[in-house]
């Protein structure tokens, strides 16, 4: 067998299949000329009117206070609620923490190397106020050497 004869009859089912369909399926031509003549009908508000379609009823000012009201009421009641079981948790908290304050764990000696107060310390660039290096003249004013 060629691929020849394999596209041959791979059509040829292919024509059987549709032509079998063909009787079944609705005439395009027929359901786009509905389609064009449900959606010309509009309502008087211009929408379009489908068989399937439930009028909506217009939300009235009444229905918009009730909504506000009730989203008020429930606002209320959950900011005003005394929020007891917070105030025990920061109780709790305060006071493991003014317990454990002095505490350190045996490790902590462990990171103290020499010369850690030069990683905790900032540099200072230029010479510190007040202090003249040799050889320079003091002119009386109070400018750094190197600003």
């Amino acid at each position: 067998m060629t691929d020849d004869h394999l596209e041959d009859a791979l059509r040829g089912r292919f024509q059987r299949l549709k032509s079998e369909e063909s009787g079944t399926a609705p005439d395009f031509a027929v359901m786009y000329a509905r389609a064009e003549a449900e959606a010309g009908s509009l309502d008087a508000g211009g929408s379009p009117i489908l068989p399937f379609a439930r009028p909506r009823r217009p939300l009235t000012a009444l229905t918009l206070a009730a909504g506000t009201l009730a989203a008020a009421v429930l606002a209320g009641i959950l900011l005003l609620q005394p929020d007891t079981q917070d105030r025990e948790f920061e109780a709790l908290v305060t006071a493991f923490a003014l317990e454990s304050a002095g505490w350190r764990t045996p490790t902590d000696e462990l990171l103290r190397v020499p010369g850690m107060e030069m990683l905790r310390s900032v540099p200072t660039v230029g010479w510190p106020r007040g202090v003249v290096p040799e050889g320079s003249e003091d002119t009386g004013t109070d400018t750094d050497v190197m600003g």
